[in-house]
Formats: C-alpha cells, structure tokens, sequence
C-alpha cells in the first residue's frame, strides 16, 4: 500500500508531550479465525486482484494460499538436501514472501547453513494446478555473497516492492543491517547489492520488516534485543540511503509493519520475544508533536495475540494476521493460526469522533 510523504503521513495522529501510551479502543472489531494448525508461519502476503491469501509457512518449508478456507500449496522442495551449493545438513526455508505483479511471487530463504541465502522468484500456478518445484521452478535466484570483511547476506526476511527496485532486509550483518535492493523492469529482475546500512546509533538488533511510502521513502522496522528490551526503532530513509528519521517505538521486537488503506495509519506488531515485560500485539504507531525522537506505540485492544508474526491489509482494510502461537506439552503440534480482523480501519461513525485521528492529508 503506498500512502503520502512521510512529512506529512507518519503516524498521522498528532498527540502533545502529555499523552500517555493510551490503547487502541477494540471498538467494534470482529476477529475471525481462518486457518488453525499451520506450522510456525513467517510471512503473508495477498495476491492482487484476487486478494487470495499467501503464506510462508516455514515449519513445512513451503508456501501455500488459501482458498475456499482450505490449504493449496503453492511452492514446495525448500528442503532439498545439497540443493544451491548447501550441505546435506541445510535446510533451507522460506521467510519471507511479497507479490511483484498478480502472477510473481518473491520469496526470501533463510538457513542454517554458512553458504549465502537467496531471494527468489516465481510464476504462481493457477488455482487447483500442481504446485511449483522451488529449484526447478524459479524465475530468479538472486544472493550477497561475502565481500571483503562484509559476511554473506543471509535470513532475507522482509520485503519492500517499488516501481524500479526491490528492496530486501537481511539479517547476515548485525553490525550494519543491510538493506539490499534488486533491480526491476515489471516482473524482470536483475541484479542484487548493498544498498545501505539501517543500523542506528545506540541500537541493536536487526531489521525485521519494510515498507514504502508513497513519497518513495523506505520504512525500516528494527527489533531490539534481550539486553535491551524496548529499543525497537523505526527508521524512514530516502531512496538514496540517507536517514531521514529514526524514532523509538518503546517496542522491543518489530517483526511487521503495514499502512492501512482506508486512512493511512501505520501499524506494528511485536512479537514478544525479545525480553523484558513486554508483552507481543498489534500496535498504532503514531507521532508525538514536537518530538523527533520518539514516537508512541498504541496497543490494539480486543486482541490476544500469541506471536504474531506477519500482516497484511486488503484493499477494503480488512487486516490478515498469521500466529505462531503456543504448543500444548507433549508431542509438538503446530499451533499457529491464520486470524481475520475487520473493522480495525473503519472511519469514524462521526467525523472527529473515535481514537482522536485526524484523517491522512491529500
């Protein structure tokens, strides 16, 4: 979803010095559970013009949508032993996954292995077909190899789709945080390079989740650490690699980020892993006036959230949300879900009434 400048469109709600991290109201919000028993999700993403739901679905290193409520695969053979030069050890899986056009699907690898991860590209079959090979099939195998003292990229776990460029997070260079980009001619891609680092003074951890703006600006969600939990940080740049701004969220691990459409607000989820009392949800960011170096997360009420990890907004605003959730004691089972929560981005009943938002300027 691409939404205004940055000036004028992050975190929408204006709020003085006083204001407390009040929360989100649930107000009339309506959660729907969709799927149930999908293992350890990593990623959503829907495919435009039918707004079918894609999923990462790492814990069967596979990608799989959703039709008619029931579970088609889509790629699969991430696993292969020995394939992409890994040992017979690597089991390489998919993280990450966004839609370059209707029909090409991104999906970014990660494994245990030293060898370097990959993005990948792929043509989505149709409905019912057989699913893609995720060796044979692929349209593009892109990766950031080791270069000098820069170790090779790896753990590409969140992607940001321009007109031009394909922007990647990994998570190989603790230090620095690249963020990687792709070229792109429509659903042809060429190339893959360091673009800049996302690293902020005095934070930690690694860039967990992008998005774009539609002035073109690159929003980076990091994640702190165990050590210092709640110094999750949000960071605009400009195209070039220039750091426009970086504002502490009070979060500690940002694992997605996602503008609604209907009014252009910006939420996070944390995860809840990353130390501290913190507990994971889903998160209105928004702007604290006067104050360029912090902004305020507003928790979502109404929600019990157990890992969440990704989400997804369609054009009418309904959000999808994948959870890891909890195993039971005993025999693992996977207890991740597939939730449906609308009414999360309506407007308003009266115009300046409800959360005290102020409607995204033109």
């Amino acid at each position: 979803m691409r939404v205004p400048d940055p000036v004028l469109a992050f975190c929408i709600v204006a709020l003085n010095f006083a204001a407390s991290a009040s929360p989100v109201p649930a107000q009339s919000l309506t959660v729907e559970t969709v799927l149930t028993g999908l293992a350890a999700p990593s990623s959503i993403a829907l495919q435009p013009d039918t707004n079918t739901v894609f999923i990462a679905e790492s814990g069967k290193q596979r990608i799989i949508r959703v039709v008619d409520g029931k579970i088609e695969e889509v790629v699969t053979g991430f696993g292969k032993p020995g394939s992409d030069g890994a040992a017979a050890t690597d089991s390489t899986t998919p993280l990450a996954i966004a839609f370059l056009d209707a029909t090409t699907l991104l999906v970014g690898t990660g494994s245990e292995g030293d060898h370097a991860d990959r993005v990948l590209a792929f043509t989505v079959p149709e409905p019912g077909a057989d699913a893609v090979d995720a060796v044979e099939g692929r349209l593009y195998g892109g990766s950031l190899e080791a270069e000098g003292d820069l170790p090779a990229e790896g753990d590409f776990c969140a992607f940001a789709v321009r007109d031009e460029l394909v922007y990647v997070a990994g998570r190989g260079d603790a230090a620095q945080g690249w963020i990687g980009a792709i070229e792109r001619t429509d659903a042809e891609l060429s190339g893959f390079r360091r673009e800049f680092p996302s690293n902020v003074e005095g934070g930690t951890g690694w860039p967990g989740c992008l998005a774009v703006t539609g002035g073109g600006y690159i929003v980076v969600g990091r994640g702190g650490s165990v050590e210092k939990p709640g110094d999750g940080r949000l960071c605009f740049f400009h195209k070039d690699g220039k750091r426009w701004a970086a504002y502490q969220t009070g979060l500690t691990n940002i694992v997605a980020l996602a503008y609604s459409p209907l009014r252009t607000r910006l939420f996070a989820l944390d995860d809840g892993r990353g130390g501290g009392d913190q507990p994971g949800g889903l998160f209105k960011l928004v702007r604290i006036r006067g104050n360029t170096e912090q902004c305020e997360a507003r928790r979502v009420e109404g929600l019990d959230l157990v890992r969440p990890r990704a989400m997804a907004f369609d054009p009418e605003g309904i959000l999808y949300l994948v959870q890891q959730g909890q195993a039971a004691e005993g025999p693992a089972e996977p207890a991740s879900s597939l939730l449906k929560i609308t009414n999360l981005d309506a407007p308003p009943a009266v115009d300046g009434e409800g959360d005290g938002s102020a409607e995204t300027p033109d």
